[in-house]
């Protein structure tokens, strides 16, 4: 697999805020959901699929064992003293290439990486937020677009951590089908 490109520093970005649902509404729910990595002690999880016609909510948790809270804190949104004076010291990664890494592609061949700077057309995925303690975080992605039909793929790699790069593939057609269960709960 050769999702992702060598990483430098200079193509890492600040995420913005996070995003929530972009007007008030009750999302319809996918029940899609699965392990993207396993081992002993570390399971990389994808689920809580939250769909709405401008696009779509997700979660990406990380269990481990082993892990101390400087490794997981800053790993997918930005808290209390982001962005460090270097994204490269002890509490993060030794080397740039060492980050966990999320991608998606699109059917259609579009793709995105989560938190750095691309030259290629394609979907955005943007933080909604993060929840952790040591051993544990949960981060919320915003995809402000629906898929197009058939499937789409999430990538990760984290090679600090020993997971080497791995895809799992989505049904499209059924977070397409969830937003139209979308609720408006209030109008403009």
């Amino acid at each position: 697999m050769d999702f992702f490109a060598p990483l430098t520093e200079d193509r890492i970005v600040e995420p913005d805020g996070p995003r929530e649902l972009p007007s008030p509404m009750i999302p319809g729910l996918s029940q899609q959901r699965a392990v993207l990595y396993r081992r002993d002690d570390l399971v990389v999880a994808a689920y809580r699929f939250e769909v709405v016609p401008e696009g779509f909510h997700f979660t990406i948790q990380l269990e481990g064992r082993g892990f101390g809270h400087g490794r997981f804190h800053f790993i997918f949104t930005p808290g209390p003293g982001w962005p460090p004076e270097d994204p490269i010291d002890e509490n993060l990664y030794d080397e740039v290439d060492d980050m966990f890494r999320l991608g998606l592609s699109f059917s259609d061949r579009t793709t995105s990486e989560y938190l750095v700077e691309s030259d290629r057309d394609g979907p955005t995925i943007e933080t909604a937020g993060c929840t952790g303690s040591p051993g544990s975080v949960e981060g919320r992605f915003w995809i402000p677009e629906l898929p197009p039909p058939g499937e789409f793929t999430l990538h990760i790699t984290w090679p600090s951590a020993g997971i080497e790069e791995t895809s799992t593939t989505f049904n499209a057609d059924e977070i397409r089908e969830r937003a139209k269960e979308a609720e408006l709960l209030l109008s403009h």
